[in-house]
């Protein structure tokens, strides 16, 4: 029995397309290619726009993970917001917080232990402080932050 071989030139192995977005975002994962994760996520695909904020601390897409749930990107607008007197920038602590709270988050409840080398109690984390607003306008932000998070919690 004779077996034919004829060169076609057609890829047969199990090598990744390069068309798809996850294939180029595990191939600039594994070579470092930092500018072609930030395209991906100039495009919209999410597992970049993550890695791009936490490996290369892009924060212009900040807002969208926070409102994806994303609990450092909510830390941290909360906190660049936590001591400002504008109203609408104490809207949006109010807003990160409720929005924070559905995704099972709490970063205003302070986090304690109890250990025998520091003492009986020490504060691991204070707590984010919340301004004092008109009941209307945590409302507003509750329910906003109720929209937000149905939007993006499919």
């Amino acid at each position: 029995h004779t077996r034919y071989i004829s060169v076609t030139g057609v890829q047969t192995c199990a090598l990744p397309i390069l068309g798809s977005k996850e294939a180029m975002m595990q191939l600039a994962e594994n070579t470092d290619d930092v500018e072609v994760i930030r395209e991906l996520a100039k495009q919209g695909y999410y597992p970049a726009i993550e890695f791009a904020y936490e490996v290369y601390s892009d924060t212009q897409y900040e807002e969208l993970l926070a409102f994806s749930g994303n609990t450092a990107a909510i830390l941290n607008l909360m906190e660049k917001y936590e001591h400002s007197s504008k109203e609408s920038e104490q809207y949006k602590l109010i807003f990160l917080n409720e929005l924070a709270n559905l995704y099972g988050y709490y970063p205003t409840q302070s986090i304690a232990d109890n250990d025998e080398d520091y003492g009986p109690v020490f504060i691991l984390y204070a707590g984010i402080s919340l301004p004092k607003v008109s009941k209307e306008l945590e409302l507003k932000a509750k329910a906003e932050a109720q929209k937000v998070f149905n939007q993006h919690n499919y």
